[in-house]
């Protein structure tokens, strides 16, 4: 992230194009590898997706709440339904949800498969949080 006095404004809208593609990569590559699903192959890998993402709306969240003046309200005005797409491609990822499903059954339904509090109530709740949005 570079230093708050070196942020241009103009390239807040490139930074999310292009920051969002990259986490829709990350999200396919979960979604659509040949591995079994695991809680670490799909759900601790999903932890990590969008990272650029996350630090280009962190820096995007400080210039509006700070600076919500000039170009600022129209960016978030073409920046907002962008996030809102990407959000929805990731809870309607079919295979994706499929993957998240498959270990939660063997986990809460079959219980073939163990894990700890802490493990099982982040799978728990990204499960119910797909069921929820998609």
């Amino acid at each position: 992230m570079p230093p708050w006095n070196e942020v241009r404004v103009d390239e807040f809208d490139a930074a999310f194009d292009a920051a969002i593609e990259q986490a829709e990569k990350e999200i396919n590559q979960i979604a659509n590898q040949s591995a079994p699903p695991t809680f670490g192959n799909t759900i601790l890998a999903m932890e990590t997706v969008g990272e650029a993402l996350h630090r280009v709306e962190v820096l995007f969240d400080v210039h509006a709440g700070n600076l919500n003046l000039g170009p600022i309200p129209d960016l978030e005005r073409s920046i907002t339904p962008k996030l809102a797409a990407y959000s929805d491609s990731v809870t309607q990822n079919a295979a994706l949800f499929a993957r998240i499903e498959a270990i939660h059954d063997d986990v809460f339904e079959k219980k073939t498969a163990t894990l700890d509090d802490d493990a099982k109530r982040l799978l728990d709740e990204t499960f119910k949080s797909f069921v929820r949005r998609g």
